[in-house]
């Protein structure tokens, strides 16, 4: 997808390791329980579990990574295309979780450029698109929650003819949720020769609401574009 990019695989899908199935499976039904509960019963459903139990349960909500994942074809978060395996997705490096002390998910992100394939002929418009994408995992690399921009442009080999950008967000996890966008940008430079997007989200999960939401996450992803055709990206959150 980026020609001479070099980019590191850190799974071969996005799905679980087996080997770690059965605590996986044991933290879902756990997480199942706790979200049929009502709210204002869980704190008594938890103080019956043990203290295996609810290490299990938090760890199916706590962020163990982010990847990020993009795709020069449109992506469907709802599993049409969601390894590599399918020939339509890249993988970058993995950010290791960082806890801050306010809670929130520090992460260094990913970052990439290519050429985009629109055409550099001044008498002819060419398009081009990607989504990228920031993917959350658990321990056991179940997909918490993620948060893309989808692009789209126009280039004419000076100039940016036409841009748009749409950023969306996904919850895979229960207990987690999406509390809005945080920031939804465009810029264009001077004599529309380079275009500029940044998008932010931001999540929550609360296992017990009473108790306060232990983890909050800020994923954001940068754009831009120039009038020649190179394309850049960065994200991080």
């Amino acid at each position: 997808m980026f020609g001479s990019l070099a980019v590191v695989l850190v799974a071969t899908s996005l799905q679980p390791a087996a080997a770690s199935a059965t605590e996986a499976e044991r933290s879902d039904a756990l997480l199942e329980k706790l979200a049929d509960t009502p709210e204002e019963d869980r704190a008594a459903l938890w103080s019956t579990w043990t203290d295996e139990e609810r290490a299990l349960a938090e760890a199916g909500v706590q962020i163990a990574s982010v990847v990020t994942v993009t795709s020069v074809d449109p992506l469907d978060l709802d599993g049409v295309c969601e390894t590599p395996e399918d020939g339509c997705l890249t993988i970058h490096d993995e950010d290791v979780h960082t806890a801050e002390a306010s809670g929130g998910v520090g992460m260094t992100g990913a970052s990439a450029s290519r050429t985009s394939t629109a055409a550099t002929d001044a008498a002819m418009d060419a398009c081009d698109q990607e989504t990228v994408v920031r993917i959350a995992r658990n321990k056991w690399r179940r997909v918490l929650w993620e948060y893309a921009t989808r692009a789209y442009w126009c280039v004419n080999g000076t100039r940016v003819t036409d841009h748009s950008a749409s950023p969306f967000a996904d919850v895979r996890s229960l207990l987690w949720d999406f509390v809005g966008h945080q920031a939804n940008d465009n810029h264009m430079g001077p004599e529309d020769r380079v275009w500029r997007h940044f998008a932010q989200g931001k999540f929550k999960y609360c296992l017990i609401k009473d108790w306060g939401c232990p983890q909050t996450a800020t994923p954001w992803v940068q754009l831009s574009v120039t009038g020649p055709g190179a394309f850049e990206w960065d994200t991080g959150g």
